[in-house]
């Protein structure tokens, strides 16, 4: 089971879960995403103190080997110090609409499953403090329960508990205070996106090109653009020329990760081996992650935003232009892969390996990504340590 995992907020707080809306707040804003289609763990210590946060894919719960895999990431959790874990099974979001019957699944399947195995699965049972099951903007708390004979197990459903908004919730308002960033949702419109439609990507060579003042340079477009603050014509083509060179360069394979490498340098003292990169991330532990290019910093939101640009850009054009944004795209994709599987985040990773092999059923590098994401192939450091 692929999964992303967190360190709880450094900022203890208090974590009301008897309210599935402030467990999804949480949830966004630990892991620095939009969690869907997720089984989500707090992990605690036994003293209500949380070391861990999890997320996994919930397909892989109802997958043959599905038990298996949630053995392993219980036992994972306890390895690293946990004993227990409130939780939530998301179908979709929590507030988008879906269909009862996946609600049902979740908590018929995915949320027995998790009770069981929790309880009778391991050598040393996992407790389930409390567990959610969200979707169609409602919860309900699923309780394992006694029946009629000692052997009978019934799952006990409670009523359906309307949510309230994340902005409405006590976390989402701390988080405010606090200078958290919020995640959301990129739009495939927005003032940030339509400049998507008026670049013009051309083939570059990437000897030179400066990466560094390349993405500088995007940054800042980036930033100006995504918050409608160009009002001028001139300034607009400019900060869309600054686009538009970064996408055309990091089209190429070399360039993209040369931009992986400076980010891994973001922070240190020192340059990770260009040659034996990820042999690196794998061996050295102080090879650590700089707050910037974890999910929801400035580097990373920066890429994430850059890969809309070029998915429209590539919508927009035909011929070279397309062929150039398409293999931009692929390139951001990834970048925002192996950033994730760095950050401890298998399951972001896998889903972007995901959408890059649907898109480009012959890529040379999915099968690489995949494999490190599946087994998963961790990096050397841990989130926790």
């Amino acid at each position: 089971m692929t999964t992303d995992i967190s360190s709880a907020d450094p900022d203890p707080r208090l974590l009301r879960a008897h309210d599935p809306a402030e467990l999804i707040a949480e949830a966004r804003i630990c892991l620095g995403l939009i969690p869907r289609d997720s089984l989500v763990l707090f992990g605690h210590d036994g003293r209500r103190t949380s070391p861990l946060v999890t997320r996994s894919d919930r397909r892989h719960l109802l997958a043959p080997e599905g038990r298996e895999h949630l053995e392993n990431h219980l036992e994972l959790m306890r390895r690293r110090g946990c004993r227990g874990a409130f939780s939530l099974i998301l179908v979709g979001d929590g507030y988008e609409s879906v269909p009862e019957e996946l609600m049902i699944e979740a908590a018929d399947r995915a949320g027995a499953m998790l009770l069981t195995t929790a309880r009778f699965g391991l050598v040393e049972p996992f407790v389930i403090d409390r567990l959610w099951v969200v979707g169609g903007g409602i919860g309900r708390e699923l309780v394992l329960g006694q029946g009629s004979t000692d052997e009978e197990i019934r799952l006990w459903v409670s009523p359906p508990r309307p949510l309230r908004e994340f902005s409405e919730t006590h976390s989402a308002t701390h988080a405010v205070l606090t200078g958290h960033q919020t995640p959301r949702d990129l739009p495939l419109d927005g003032p940030l996106a339509a400049a998507g439609t008026d670049l013009r990507l051309r083939g570059l060579d990437p000897d030179c090109t400066d990466p560094r003042v390349l993405f500088g340079a995007a940054r800042a477009a980036v930033s100006r653009l995504g918050a409608g603050r160009v009002r001028d014509h001139e300034r607009y083509v400019t900060d869309c020329e600054h686009l538009a060179l970064l996408l055309s360069a990091v089209a190429v394979d070399s360039f993209h990760w040369e931009l992986l490498a400076q980010c891994i340098d973001r922070g240190q003292d020192r340059t990770v081996d260009r040659d034996r990169l990820l042999q690196e991330l794998t061996t050295d532990g102080s090879w650590r992650p700089h707050v910037d290019v974890c999910a929801g910093g400035s580097w990373y939101s920066t890429l994430e935003k850059l890969r809309v640009v070029a998915q429209v850009c590539a919508a927009a054009t035909s011929g070279e232009q397309e062929m150039l944004a398409e293999s931009a795209w692929r390139g951001l994709t990834v970048l925002l892969a192996l950033l994730s599987w760095w950050n401890h985040r298998y399951a972001t990773a896998g889903e972007l390996v995901d959408q890059l092999w649907t898109r480009d059923p012959g890529s040379t590098l999915a099968p690489l990504l995949a494999r490190l994401t599946d087994e998963p192939i961790a990096p050397a450091w841990w989130p926790h340590e």
